[in-house]
C-alpha cells in the first residue's frame, strides 16, 4: 500500500565513486506523468530533483559535490502541506540546508509519486539508464514526517565532522531503514 505522498523524509549516506556521470539516488516512477526523483548531476556536480507530472517542477542545488573520497549525508524533505512555498522541498547535505537554484515550487497539497503504490528504486531510475556510481549506507525513509538533517546526523565535538546518529523516531506506516552493513559481497 502507498503511504503519505505529501509529507516524507529520505535520508542516506552517499559516496560518489565517479563524479563525471549522472546517477539516480532515489526514484519512483509509474509513467512519464507520475515520477519523482533525486539524482547526482555529473555535468555540474549538483543534486537535481524532478517530477514528470503536469507541473514539471524541479530543484537543483547551487552547491557542488565533487569529492569522491567523502561520504555525503543527504536528506530530502518533502512537505507539500507546508504553507511556505520554498519549504515544501528541502535538501540537506551534511546537516546544512542547500540552496535551490530553481524558482519553481510545487503547488500546495501536491501528491508526488514517491510513497505511491508503485516501484521505487535506490541507485537507479525505473526505465532509465543512469545508474548511480557510488555507495549507500544507512538509508531511511520516514513516512508522514518532514524532518531536518539533524534527526539523522550531528557534528562531532572532537573533530567538527558531520557524523551519523541514531534515529529514534518512528519510520511511519510505510517507512524503512536499510543499513547496508553486509560488505561481504561488494563487487567491483
Amino acid at each position: 500500500l502507498g503511504g503519505n505522498r505529501r509529507r516524507w523524509t529520505w535520508s542516506a549516506w552517499v559516496k560518489l565513486t565517479k563524479i563525471s556521470s549522472n546517477g539516480y539516488i532515489f526514484a519512483a516512477r509509474e509513467d512519464n506523468n507520475n515520477r519523482l526523483y533525486i539524482k547526482y548531476q555529473g555535468s555540474d556536480d549538483t543534486l537535481y530533483g524532478y517530477t514528470g507530472n503536469s507541473d514539471n517542477k524541479q530543484f537543483q542545488t547551487t552547491e557542488k559535490f565533487r569529492d569522491p573520497t567523502a561520504w555525503y549525508h543527504i536528506v530530502w524533505t518533502f512537505d507539500m502541506s507546508n504553507a511556505t512555498e520554498r519549504d515544501r522541498q528541502i535538501v540537506y547535505v551534511n546537516g546544512t540546508r542547500t540552496t535551490n537554484s530553481q524558482s519553481n515550487a510545487y503547488t500546495q497539497n501536491f501528491d508526488g509519486a514517491i510513497n505511491d503504490n508503485i516501484e521505487h528504486r535506490i541507485g537507479n531510475a525505473i526505465h532509465e539508464n543512469n545508474l548511480f556510481d557510488g555507495y549507500f549506507a544507512d538509508v531511511y525513509f520516514v513516512d508522514g514526517l518532514a524532518l531536518k538533517g539533524s534527526h539523522f546526523g550531528m557534528t562531532d565535538a572532537t573533530n567538527s565532522q558531520w557524523v551519523p546518529k541514531e534515529f529514534t523516531r518512528s519510520y511511519g506506516s510505510n517507512g524503512f531503514r536499510l543499513k547496508f552493513s553486509n560488505t561481504s559481497d561488494i563487487g567491483e
